[in-house]
């Protein structure tokens, strides 16, 4: 019964819109908005990204030979060789290098090179070996906004080829002021098991399964910068009652007492608010309908996925993107074994 439950919930998720790709659209004043973005980005870099972002004038002053072994590498400021640095950099790891702007805090990342040093793939790749349990660690990687000046690649690092979209390590790299940046990481490798997705926009979603009843899910939007910028969480439950506010709970095992429901609830947090809808399989029970029908007795009512949605492309309005969360196939990056 778990099994065919948890087949069901999954054939749903696929369909919500956590998974529900963003897209950005191809108006003018989008465009436009993009250029100015990409005018001012190497000028006033640290006023609009995270305090760690290094700037120009800092990489101007000469690192000891100590901390560093090599300066950084001077890109050209064209879309080609911008790109061709990228791959650079995980095709010839040991030698080609990025200036770090990730500040690795824990113990186990003491070797790792600090904010504003230069930091080479192979240091990123040897990061993460101990935690695999397979010694063949398998990397990927793609690129987004290739329709703008300066694209961003995204790395995974994987010890499942046949499965690098679930539990992995992803890694991204942008181009600023002649040179390449690592800018941030995602670690979903540890997560009981995770499912991610990545669009060609910048839109990221992941979901990871703490059970068959259980999973947590996340969408965000990797920004040209190659910072994270989040959207909304999620808390997807099936026949489970701390799904609803406490007082509901009680509500909840009266109702189903004998009887399994036939549907999930979705508690979705955006703009520091909590909405709940309903995701539902075949036809409502006795039990379905009595429930619900208590819940909205006591002034507890489910919103409709169709309005949360819209509720959320208006928030990431607000944010600066233009949002869609109907087109996951068509903006989806596609992956390049390294």
């Amino acid at each position: 019964m778990i099994d065919m439950r948890k087949k069901v919930v999954g054939a749903l998720l696929t369909g919500m819109f956590i998974l529900s790709a963003c897209t950005f659209s191809d108006t003018k004043e989008i465009d436009q908005s993009l250029q100015r973005s990409s005018s001012g980005f190497d000028t006033d870099n640290t006023n609009e990204t995270a305090p760690e972002m290094v700037t120009t004038e800092i990489h101007e002053e000469k690192p000891s030979e100590e901390k560093i072994a090599f300066e950084a590498e001077q890109v050209s400021d064209d879309f080609e060789s911008i790109k061709s640095a990228m791959i650079d950099f995980i095709t010839n790891c040991t030698e080609k290098g990025a200036i770090n702007d990730i500040d690795f805090s824990s113990e186990d990342f003491e070797s790792f090179p600090e904010i504003g040093e230069v930091v080479t793939f192979n240091e990123v790749n040897e990061l993460y070996e101990e935690m695999f349990i397979c010694e063949d660690i398998q990397c990927f990687y793609s690129f987004m906004y290739e329709e703008c000046e300066r694209p961003v690649m995204a790395i995974i690092v994987t010890d499942n080829p046949n499965y690098y979209i679930e539990n992995n390590v992803m890694f991204f790299l942008i181009y600023n002021a002649g040179q390449l940046h690592l800018t941030s990481v995602i670690n979903t490798y540890e997560q009981a098991r995770s499912d991610n997705y990545l669009g060609k926009n910048g839109v990221y979603s992941s979901k990871e399964y703490a059970n068959s009843r259980i999973t947590v899910a996340k969408t965000e939007v990797i920004t040209q910068k190659g910072t994270e910028d989040i959207i909304f969480d999620e808390l997807i439950l099936f026949g489970n009652e701390l799904s609803y506010p406490d007082e509901y709970s009680s509500l909840y095992n009266e109702c189903y007492t004998d009887k399994e429901p036939n549907l999930a609830i979705g508690k979705v947090e955006f703009d520091g608010q909590i909405h709940y809808c309903l995701y539902e399989f075949g036809e409502r029970s006795d039990a379905d309908k009595q429930f619900i029908i208590g819940c909205e007795e006591q002034g507890f009512v489910f919103e409709s996925r169709e309005e949360i949605m819209k509720m959320i492309e208006n928030f990431a309005s607000d944010k600066g993107y233009d949002i869609k969360l109907d087109e996951l196939d068509a903006q989806r990056v596609e992956w390049v074994k390294v």
